[in-house]
């Protein structure tokens, strides 16, 4: 059989030769897509860290109010505008111990927007809107800048003063509050025949005298008025009047006061004995004044069902539906002009009873006008007063809306990023001392703070200019940190700066050092099986009495029955078995964390104790 030869023969490759321009064609074909690449890629990063670092933040949702949302921008922009335009009185209901003054400030200006739109979407709800356009105008009349935070503080500043003028109508009067007719014209009587209107009113008003002291109104607006007196009504009545001449009687069915009578009828009752007192299940009708009581009272005697009467004409809230029970009252109670139910026979009506503890609607004004000035201007309490009027007013107004919101979202890094910047916004290197208080030491435990701040954050110097930290700490004047190992205990004052180079800024702070944490105690009493048993822990510690330890059992364990308070370090119980039992106990003040071994002895039930001391054991 024949074999097929393999051809063995090599083919040869030849390469061609390129010339100089097809290499630098070949090239550019390489390189332009590479340097396309990196240019896209640095583009897309500058890209991401512009929007992360210059946009993004910026653009973070703040604060909400129903369905307008405020911005980062906004905020910070907020901040500016009021930084140094707001006293430092209106702070100090923000300040916290030890919080810096611009985190207050923070605070208030947080809070101050969404009042502002509060007020701004409450208003427009009451049918009370300025156009932004007029606002605009005003601030470039100004010559201001022409921004949202800018037009929103003008607007609502606009729509206060529009709603609350700083000058008012105003009467100076003195009022009494009558629960009848009758009653009235026996307090005009008595102010006719020489009586005084403080007299009269300290004897018969039903208006508490933290409402109206000795009858005096002072000067009023027909709406402060009305705030005084829990009225919707008495500000018109009162503002309408001609000054020097004494009133009638004027009914107002609006009015709140605190009195009241009581028509009750016993339904049941049940006899004292050796184990209770006596009870009696009552039923009872509140109204307004004496008269209509009686006039109850009439109905009832002649067979008018008390629930349905209770329904029709009670004050007690729920009595609408629930009609007069009132359930069982014993007679061990503190029930007051009510012990009279007690010796009330079963289904006999009782006489009115008085109530000054409980708010009734209406009454009768006798009032006088002592003065009038229709153009006076507000006090600042005044203005006060009616400007918080203003807020709830509107407030209720949006309320009325199920979908009402009001939040704020600012996070404590947020919060920071705004603050940082609106210092950075005083000037290059601009500085404040972020850091509130220096945290408390003990002697002996290491001790580390890093001072912080707001606005520049980098190549700051740190002094002490007054004063000086306790022996064994020291401050490193490049990092802001203290450190150190405490040697005495006490507390410590001393200023410290720090300083960009450009701004410097200083605080002043205390230090405090505690003396070593310890366990005193040293031994417990024996206890009893069956014999409830307390014993204190004593810790030896900060004398100042502020700290707060924590104590548990980190070996061995208690006898069944006894249990540990973390809080008090006191070992409470009954004992469940005797023996002896071994256990270390710890106690932490959040610094350091201090242990005893102790031994607590439990007798049998009928082993004589001896003299067992149940108290502290030191």
């Amino acid at each position: 059989m024949s074999k097929k030869r393999r051809n063995n023969k090599q083919e040869r490759f030849v390469s061609k030769r390129l010339n100089s321009e097809q290499r630098q064609k070949r090239m550019r074909r390489i390189i332009i897509p590479v340097i396309s690449v990196v240019i896209i890629a640095a583009v897309s990063i500058a890209g991401w860290a512009y929007y992360n670092f210059q946009v993004k933040p910026y653009n973070q949702s703040v604060i909400r109010v129903n369905d307008v949302t405020f911005d980062m921008r906004y905020y910070i922009n907020a901040l500016e505008v009021f930084y140094g335009n707001v006293p430092t009185s209106a702070l100090n209901d923000y300040a916290d111990y030890g919080e810096p003054e611009i985190e207050s400030f923070a605070n208030y200006v947080e809070e101050q927007i969404m009042q502002n739109e509060i007020i701004r979407q409450g208003s427009l709800a009451l049918g009370v809107q300025i156009e932004d356009s007029a606002i605009e105008a005003k601030l470039k009349e100004s010559n201001m800048p022409v921004t949202d935070e800018r037009v929103d503080l003008l607007m609502v500043q606009e729509l206060v003063e529009k709603q609350v003028p700083s000058t008012q109508p105003q009467v100076n009067a003195q009022a009494i509050l009558l629960e009848s007719e009758n009653v009235a014209q026996e307090a005009i009587a008595r102010l006719q025949a020489g009586d005084s209107f403080e007299q009269v009113a300290n004897s018969l008003s039903k208006i508490p005298d933290y409402k109206i002291i000795n009858g005096d109104l002072g000067w009023v607006t027909g709406r402060e008025a009305d705030l005084t007196v829990d009225s919707t009504k008495f500000g018109d009545i009162v503002l309408g009047t001609n000054a020097g001449v004494l009133s009638s009687p004027v009914y107002d069915d609006s009015v709140t006061k605190l009195y009241g009578y009581w028509v009750m009828k016993v339904v049941d009752k049940n006899d004292a004995t050796d184990t209770h007192s006596v009870e009696v299940h009552i039923k009872g009708i509140l109204v307004g004044n004496e008269q209509e009581a009686y006039d109850l009272i009439d109905r009832l005697n002649a067979g008018a069902d008390i629930d349905e009467l209770a329904k029709e004409y009670s004050e007690l809230a729920g009595a609408a539906e629930g009609g007069a029970d009132l359930g069982w009252m014993s007679e061990i109670q503190d029930v007051g002009d009510f012990n009279v139910l007690f010796d009330l026979p079963v289904n006999e009506i009782s006489a009115p009873i008085s109530d000054n503890q409980t708010e009734t609607k209406g009454g009768y004004w006798v009032f006088n006008v002592l003065e009038k000035d229709d153009n006076r201007a507000l006090t600042t309490a005044q203005k006060n007063m009616l400007d918080n009027d203003l807020i709830n007013r509107c407030t209720a107004e949006l309320e009325k809306d199920p979908n009402y919101n009001v939040e704020s979202l600012l996070t404590e890094e947020m919060r920071v990023f705004a603050i940082n910047e609106v210092v950075l916004s005083q000037g290059k290197g601009a500085v404040f001392i972020r850091t509130g208080a220096l945290p408390a030491g003990e002697v002996g435990v290491n001790y580390f703070c890093q001072l912080e701040t707001y606005g520049n954050q980098k190549g700051n110097t740190w002094s002490i200019t007054e004063g000086g930290l306790p022996k064994g700490l020291s401050l490193d004047g490049s990092t802001g940190v203290i450190s150190g190992m405490p040697e005495f205990a006490g507390v410590h004052s001393l200023t410290i700066e720090v300083n960009s180079g450009l701004h410097y800024w200083t605080q002043d702070f205390t230090i405090r050092m505690l003396l070593p944490i310890s366990v005193a105690t040293s031994s417990l009493s024996d206890a009893q099986v069956g014999v409830a048993y307390s014993a204190g822990l004593e810790v030896f510690g900060d004398l100042s009495g502020n700290t707060i330890y924590k104590w548990s059992i980190i070996a061995g364990s208690l006898p069944d029955g006894l249990d540990l308070n973390e809080a008090t370090g006191y070992i409470y119980g009954t004992p469940a078995a005797a023996g002896t039992y071994d256990f270390t106990v710890q106690v932490d003040d959040g610094l350091a964390k201090a242990t005893r071994a102790l031994s607590l002895n439990v007798l049998a039930a009928d082993e004589n104790p001896g003299v067992q001391n149940t108290g502290n054991n030191t």
